[in-house]
């Protein structure tokens, strides 16, 4: 469930969720599989006419074998836009204090964030990205994608990418990513639609 909220130049954004993620439906179709509840808070503000503040916060309960994951989030964000141009940033830390579910384990915590610049010159249809993510962990637990490395306590990556929008539901894209960590590269192509 989400809510969203305009008063004095803010924007409140409040979600409700069930924390389960996406799997596969108990024999009953119910994806919720336990009473509790995440909740997530994000405030924005237009502080100068290109620029554009947020803070938010996340938290969390998830249980597995017999034990409770807490996990708190608390992050800050940033849009500045310039004509054809915009940057974006965030940062976010998070704890979680038995995120493997593991009795006793000891608390992650985690720093994270990334910057975007986009380029989007009026009347065209194509579009360029860069991007730079970094993500730190205090325990080797993270896993950043799908086929690569595990248990890393630190992610650092480089992207950039342009794409083209064929029709308003239609965009195909190209995109390079090096990640600096394990000195490896990767190239995506891809048509992206919807109707």
């Amino acid at each position: 469930v989400m809510a969203m909220a305009d008063a004095a130049g803010f924007t409140l954004t409040a979600e409700g969720l069930n924390g389960s993620g996406i799997g596969v439906a108990q024999a009953n179709r119910r994806y919720d599989t336990d009473a509790s509840k995440n909740v997530f808070l994000h405030l924005t503000r237009d502080v100068a006419a290109p620029l554009r503040l947020g803070v938010g916060g996340y938290y969390g309960r998830s249980h597995g074998n017999g034990t409770t994951n807490e996990t708190g989030m608390l992050l800050v964000d940033g849009t500045l836009s310039l004509g054809a141009l915009e940057l974006n940033g965030q940062f976010i830390h998070r704890r979680d204090n038995e995120p493997t579910y593991t009795l006793g384990e000891p608390t992650v915590r985690m720093n994270g964030g990334f910057g975007e610049l986009i380029v989007r010159p009026a009347g065209s249809r194509f579009y360029g990205f860069m991007l730079y993510n970094l993500v730190t962990a205090n325990r080797p637990l993270l896993d950043v994608r799908e086929g690569g490395p595990t248990n890393l306590k630190r992610y650092e990556s480089l992207s950039g990418g342009i794409g083209h929008v064929v029709r308003r539901n239609v965009r195909v894209s190209g995109e390079v990513t090096y990640d600096l960590e394990a000195d490896a590269g990767r190239l995506t192509f891809g048509v992206v639609t919807a109707f």
